[in-house]
């Protein structure tokens, strides 16, 4: 079994099987980074709170391991990651400023990267796919205002009327996300377009968005968007 003493920085590429790995088994080990303390044992070992255990194995944490990542990866990479550990809590933003305020202060690299992933996340939840991921980074890439995220919308009296992947409120605009699977029972199709009925009679004004579309015309997507915002 692999010893912390001998146990590095993950290689590049590994959170993605990290991760998926963590959403499908239990740790006997503590939450990813529950603790904020800090306890050292020499240069090039672990601190106790980036450590962990995945079916019986020593592990960096989701946050260490993102920590890492930031280090290597591209903005497009790490944003992906950190929302795919958010999306499956494995970690929480809380926990990843936490881990950089205490590593910080060692000028680690990829710690700049990583605060300013966080603090350029849009208002609400984790993203619930890569594909609004994607669709978040071309709106920031082309200075679109964000939406917010998992939008809760009410009627009048308070009934909730439906959850939107992303809205402008200000503009009662809501924007779906459609995935190759997501009609792909005619239950799903029929319940879908009820919503948006009820959606349209509050006065909200839905957009909705392919992954083919998102991949080969953004630019007309971008187009689309900034027209209905101005007006």
């Amino acid at each position: 079994m692999l010893s912390f003493l001998t146990w590095r920085r993950p290689a590049y590429g590994s959170w993605t099987a990290f991760l998926q790995a963590r959403s499908r088994f239990q740790s006997d080990e503590p939450v990813a980074g529950t603790s904020t303390t800090s306890s050292s044992t020499g240069p090039g070992v672990l601190d106790r709170t980036d450590r962990t255990r995945l079916v019986g194995l020593p592990v960096t944490s989701a946050t260490r391991t993102l920590i890492d990542l930031a280090a290597v990866a591209d903005s497009g990479v790490l944003e992906s990651a950190v929302e795919a550990a958010l999306r499956r809590r494995l970690t929480s933003p809380f926990l990843l400023q936490s881990r950089l305020d205490a590593l910080g202060a060692r000028h680690r690299p990829g710690v700049g990267h990583l605060r300013r992933i966080l603090h350029q996340r849009p208002v609400g939840g984790p993203s619930e796919s890569e594909l609004e991921t994607m669709f978040v980074r071309i709106l920031r890439d082309n200075r679109v205002p964000l939406p917010r995220r998992q939008h809760e919308i009410r009627s009048s009296g308070g009934r909730l009327i439906g959850r939107t992947d992303l809205a402008y409120p200000a503009h009662k605009l809501l924007i779906e996300l459609d995935g190759w699977n997501v009609h792909r029972h005619q239950d799903t199709f029929e319940a879908d377009l009820e919503r948006q009925n009820a959606l349209i009679r509050a006065g909200w004004k839905p957009l909705r968005f392919t992954w083919a579309r998102l991949v080969g015309h953004s630019h007309q997507v971008v187009a689309e968007l900034r027209e209905l915002l101005a007006s």
